[in-house]
């Protein structure tokens, strides 16, 4: 197997990836579960797919990539080892057990998603588990949370349990805003709306006003910048904390590097928690429309969920800055996005 990693690195592949991704198909050879599993970019895995046809170990066949040639001594699979009670979340949101229905009951009315927009919602499980880790790392009574982008209907989450003092949501889709008005008048949630554009600067009156705050941005370096330094503005100061969705399909990891000295070097905060595929997230309305499955050797749609994003929290110190300048170019899509 090392000659096929080395002709893989010769054509400017990563050596990493490969065993990752020659891992997945020992346990798979359903294109979806191989990205899954190899937390591989969608764009990398498809081009692995072809390099290992092209040297004859693989072949697609009826939509399932199939081996052929035998590695029963090269590589052992991936075990699924993850805690089956919290899926590796590390929390399990059982207080909120009641709540959880009534908000899918108040989600089914939530506008379609989005290409323009690239949105995608994650699932209500999540989103809950989401809530709890934030109130069990910095707590929610009383706090003010800051909700950049919120397609997932995390404001309407954290507004049932009764706890935060305000909710704010800053989002570029007036339908969805619209929406998010309404539940919060109907449930008397303490949530308020601002409409738009996170290019923009955010309002003066958001700036330095929050406790915590939360997004899952589009995953171009410059979104990662826009979204992330936005809601560093928006923060108290020293001990508030921001969370932030990031994930291996559409971010590899080069990206992940990048991103990770952004927060440390240009924001100056301290990253204190990453938590491995956190989020889980539904099929796109839109999903035959998108790159991903444009790229893919298969015509089949994902059979279950594949699409998940890790949660990573950090926090500021003194040093701390975010980004206040107004960024004026289109930042959804980079030659790893497929979502789009």
């Amino acid at each position: 197997m090392n000659d096929v990693l080395d002709r893989w690195a010769e054509e400017g592949g990563r050596r990493g990836a490969m065993r990752r991704i020659l891992r997945a198909l020992k346990s798979t050879g359903d294109f979806w579960e191989v990205v899954a599993l190899s937390e591989e970019t969608v764009p990398e895995v498809a081009r692995a797919i072809d390099f290992l046809g092209s040297e004859g170990l693989v072949a697609v066949e009826d939509d399932v990539i199939k081996w052929k040639v035998d590695i029963s001594g090269e590589l052992d699979a991936i075990p699924d080892n993850l805690c089956p009670r919290c899926g590796g979340r590390g929390v399990l949101p059982r207080a909120y057990v009641g709540l959880v229905d009534r908000f899918v009951k108040i989600a089914r009315g939530r506008p379609g998603v989005k290409r323009d927009y690239d949105q995608a919602s994650m699932n209500a499980e999540s989103v809950w588990a989401r809530v709890a880790f934030i109130e069990m790392r910095d707590s929610l009574k009383g706090s003010r949370i800051l909700i950049i982008g919120d397609d997932d209907l995390t404001s309407i989450a954290l507004g049932l349990t009764g706890k935060p003092e305000r909710i704010t949501v800053v989002e570029i889709d007036p339908e969805l805003t619209a929406f998010i008005e309404g539940v919060a008048e109907r449930e008397s949630l303490p949530i308020e709306t601002v409409t738009l554009d996170i290019r923009e600067p955010l309002p003066e009156d958001l700036k330095r006003s929050f406790d915590v705050f939360s997004t899952e941005p589009s995953e171009t370096l410059d979104a990662l910048k826009v979204f992330v330094g936005r809601g560093i503005s928006a923060l108290k100061g020293e001990g508030a904390s921001g969370y932030v969705g990031l994930t291996r399909r559409e971010a590899s990891l080069p990206k992940w590097q990048a991103f990770e000295r952004m927060l440390l070097d240009d924001f100056s905060v301290v990253i204190t928690d990453v938590v491995r595929n956190f989020t889980e997230y539904t099929h796109w309305g839109y999903f035959e429309e998108t790159r991903a499955f444009s790229l893919t050797p298969v015509r089949t749609l994902p059979k279950r969920p594949w699409y998940h994003s890790y949660l990573i929290r950090f926090e500021l110190l003194d040093t701390s800055r975010g980004f206040e300048e107004v960024y004026t170019e289109d930042f959804y899509s980079d030659e790893e996005s497929s979502t789009t």
